[in-house]
């Protein structure tokens, strides 16, 4: 599940490439975005090239209330970021939702996903535009669904203590009484 805006900075190309290889290991596995952005015709043209048109889902924005249906939906979650123009991933609010969200999580190694993923613990983190470190990466957690549900675990335990409101209310407090005196 790719749920992000279809942008050259968000590498949305990079499962689309993957997916000839996750294939061959499994023949059944769908390849959902959940978007729309000016990188849908280059999407379109790896997908008619590779012959992708049957595991490949292009639905399009998707109002953000459902969005977790596919979360739920979803064995592996990707956020392929990329460096494009100068401009790198800061805080990724998808990353962020997919942490919470109880998917495992596929990330590439580029601004602020390092610092929100810590590889092997709570989520895997590539090489950005490596199409195939980004195809194993999907295929381990497909062929080991338990070190999935490991990761997943641990990352919506560190979406909660770390980026929930109710830890943001946590620092708030902290930062108030400190200025107070009252720490």
């Amino acid at each position: 599940f790719v749920p992000r805006r279809l942008t050259k900075k968000n590498g949305v190309i990079y499962p689309a490439l993957a997916m000839p290889a996750v294939l061959k290991e499994f023949p059944n596995t769908r390849l959902i975005y959940a978007g729309s952005g000016e990188a849908l015709s280059e999407i379109k043209k790896i997908v008619a090239e590779n012959g992708l048109e049957n595991s490949v889902d292009l639905l399009g924005a998707v109002a953000h209330d459902k969005v977790k249906d596919y979360y739920a939906l979803a064995d592996v979650a990707l956020v392929p970021s990329v460096h494009s123009a100068g401009v790198e991933e800061a805080t990724s609010i998808s990353a962020l939702e997919a942490m919470g969200s109880g998917s495992p999580l596929v990330a590439c190694a580029v601004g602020g996903l390092k610092e929100i993923i810590e590889d092997k613990e709570d989520g895997l983190l590539v090489e950005e535009k490596n199409v195939q470190e980004l195809a194993e990466a999907i295929i381990f957690l497909l062929k080991n669904p338990e070190k999935g549900e490991e990761f997943a675990a641990k990352a919506r335990q560190k979406i909660e203590d770390e980026y929930s409101h109710l830890a943001a209310a946590e620092k708030y407090e902290e930062i108030y009484l400190s200025a107070l005196g009252r720490k």
